[in-house]
């Protein structure tokens, strides 16, 4: 994915998932690191009339409500969005997830 690409996706997920620290360009030049999404990393979920709460970012070991998540334990509002900009989660390991063009 082009530099360029890359750099809007990251400010639109920083910009859409505030709770979401670290968001950046990978070292390779080529993919997203998620930053905390993994470990302390949440998304707002709920809505006003039914009060809000959070949940992980993502989910490795399937400890939460299984249909609020997609495979591989991405949150699926996060797999929406970064499926809106073209791109794909993948695990290196239990706490660090990047994302790369489709």
């Amino acid at each position: 994915m082009h530099k360029a690409k890359l750099k809007k996706a990251v400010r639109i997920l920083t910009e859409t998932f505030p709770k979401i620290k670290g968001i950046c360009i990978g070292e390779d030049g080529d993919s997203i690191h998620l930053g905390d999404v993994a470990e302390g990393g949440v998304i707002d979920v709920g809505d006003p009339e039914h009060g809000s709460f959070e949940l992980p970012g993502a989910d490795y070991y399937n400890e939460f409500n299984a249909t609020t998540y997609e495979n591989f334990g991405v949150h699926t509002r996060l797999h929406e969005k970064l499926t809106e900009l073209g791109l794909f989660a993948e695990w290196h390991d239990p706490g660090t997830l990047f994302a790369y063009g489709v």
